[in-house]
């Protein structure tokens, strides 16, 4: 003849079973009983499958996940299926854990321009000027013209602005 023993809801064990490479919570299941142990020794046996704890996990955070660490939950930032950056360039995460910790970013970090030099910029808007005038008074002599005294004396200024420019 056998006995059937009822127990109260809140006795019966909870297994919380997690991943075995992340140990992140996976769900939770009452106990299996362990019916040949309850026979032979006449007492309630209860299985803990592999991958699993008694330890009840916290309540869930959102932005988190719960994971085992082999004594104990706790919260670890699960920002998986997220966009980060590493520079400019875009990366999905795959994995719990801060991206931060790795360097990513939340928005693209995009490098400021190199500062223009004002002193080049200036040299070369007076090497452009320089080389319209040197085609114009080319174009005069090619039509065998006399080239205007003003075009030579505008030619000899910025020549002698770039030389003073160059020695600064």
């Amino acid at each position: 003849m056998s006995t059937v023993i009822t127990l109260p809801t809140e006795t019966w064990p909870t297994d919380h079973s997690f991943d075995p490479v992340t140990g992140e919570y996976r769900g939770s299941t009452p106990a299996d009983l362990d019916s040949v142990s309850c026979q032979q020794l006449r007492a309630l046996v209860f299985h803990e499958p592999a991958h699993s704890t008694r330890t009840a996990p916290p309540a869930a955070v959102n932005g988190s996940a719960r994971v085992w660490g082999g004594s104990a939950w706790t919260q670890v930032a699960d920002h998986r299926g997220e966009t980060w950056y590493q520079g400019t360039q875009a990366v999905t995460i795959s994995s719990l854990g801060d991206p931060a910790d790795a360097n990513l970013t939340a928005a693209p970090v995009v490098p400021e321009p190199a500062a223009v030099d004002a002193v080049a910029a200036a040299k070369a808007a007076l090497q452009t000027k320089l080389d319209a005038i040197t085609r114009l008074g080319a174009s005069y002599s090619s039509m065998g013209q006399p080239v205007p005294a003003d075009l030579i004396a505008e030619h000899a200024a910025l020549v002698a602005e770039i030389r003073a420019a160059e020695a600064a």
